[in-house]
């Protein structure tokens, strides 16, 4: 295993100029993950679960508490499918009910690492650093720890000025779009304000989702868009009556208690996240 003093060179960039982490970065975060599942939280939970989360980032001195533990899961569910972040719904102590809390796979918990140091190295990457040096992170290759000192040379010094830029223009879009879907049938479309927003999906407590603008950063695999599906054109009803039409666009955010499974636009963004939505 790299020795201590040997930890800038086995970490290196930790991402690359196109913003997708490293082998090592995927490995190293794969490992906290790990880490989080077996020994964070309710032990008894193999999943990473919302309340897992929040026990992680108050072990690395941090306080997610406003996201993981005051949002609700359908919501937070919307989030990550919002950005990209890979999730599964896992059931609630009640048989009865549909599963409905959201726990990111191993691969979303990577990209929803990533997008927070894109967006707030100085108070993201401490937490990591602490990761590794208070936890034995294990290589999962290998199964030896990983060096205890992560240089912070290793990661982003500054936030994103690009991802920054699209979130500002992004963030301002689904206040618009969340009131317009609030709005009461032909009530006149003015723009957005706290007496119009979502009791929903709350412009800060959102990763806007729309359309990618020409200039966005993409280019990797992480954060590359996918085209979506044209729905299906309805089959004819009886004589008499009138089958309903589908929008072109779905809705911005799902009813409570449902995940969707693609965002509203035709390809998906790039990462960001509205301004209060994490500490």
């Amino acid at each position: 295993m790299a020795q201590p003093q040997d930890a800038a060179a086995y970490y290196g960039d930790l991402l690359d100029s196109d913003k997708k982490p490293s082998r090592v970065m995927v490995a190293l975060l794969t490992g906290i993950a790990k880490y989080i599942v077996k020994n964070l939280g309710d032990k008894d939970t193999k999943c990473l679960t919302p309340p897992k989360l929040a026990a992680f980032y108050k072990a690395v001195g941090g306080n997610y508490d406003s996201v993981f533990i005051d949002l609700p899961n359908p919501q937070i569910s919307f989030i990550y499918q919002s950005i990209g972040c890979q999730h599964t719904l896992q059931p609630t102590d009640d048989d009865f009910h549909a599963p409905t809390i959201p726990a990111l796979t191993t691969r979303g918990f990577v990209r929803w690492q990533t997008i927070e140091i894109l967006l707030d190295p100085s108070g993201h990457v401490p937490f990591l650093q602490r990761a590794v040096h208070d936890f034995p992170i294990l290589i999962p290759e290998t199964g030896d720890r990983f060096p205890a000192d992560l240089p912070a040379s290793c990661l982003p010094q500054e936030p994103d000025a690009a991802i920054e830029k699209w979130h500002n223009k992004c963030a301002e879009r689904l206040r618009r779009d969340s009131a317009a879907d609030e709005r009461p049938r032909g009530q006149p479309n003015h723009t957005a304000d706290s007496r119009h927003q979502s009791p929903y999906v709350k412009a800060s407590h959102t990763h806007p989702a729309t359309s990618i603008p020409r200039d966005s950063p993409r280019g990797t695999d992480n954060f590359n868009p996918k085209p979506e599906q044209h729905p299906r054109r309805q089959k004819p009803t009886r004589s008499g009556t009138h089958a309903p039409t589908n929008p072109r666009d779905p809705p911005t955010h799902p009813p409570p208690g449902h995940s969707t499974t693609r965002i509203r636009s035709r390809a998906r963004p790039p990462p960001f996240r509205a301004k209060g939505l994490l500490p």
